[in-house]
């Protein structure tokens, strides 16, 4: 009901860009649906390549191996990237 419409559809809109491309190029359903997953792990790749960067710059290249080190075996970033919620793209911002 309207009365309880706490959500904003801003971030809906967000994700339906690349859904919407998708199906201009003539994907079907879940094809698209794959295609924004990848696009949100690419970009998830990106900010951890632009903070592993940042921490070597920092910190000096040792500890800039190490976080890419364990960036690259942590299996929660791993299936947390690609998740279609708000709280992922948090976790975008804060890398």
């Amino acid at each position: 009901s309207p009365e309880f419409a706490l959500r904003s559809y801003a971030y809906v809109e967000l994700h339906a860009l690349p859904i919407r491309a998708a199906r201009f190029l003539g994907l079907d359903k879940v094809q698209a649906f794959y295609l924004l997953r990848a696009s949100l792990g690419t970009i998830s790749a990106a900010c951890e390549a632009f903070f592993c960067a940042a921490v070597s710059q920092s910190f000096g290249h040792s500890v800039g191996l190490l976080t890419f080190g364990f960036l690259a075996g942590a299996s929660g970033m791993f299936h947390a990237s690609v998740a279609v919620l708000p709280s992922s793209t948090c976790m975008y911002a804060v890398l």
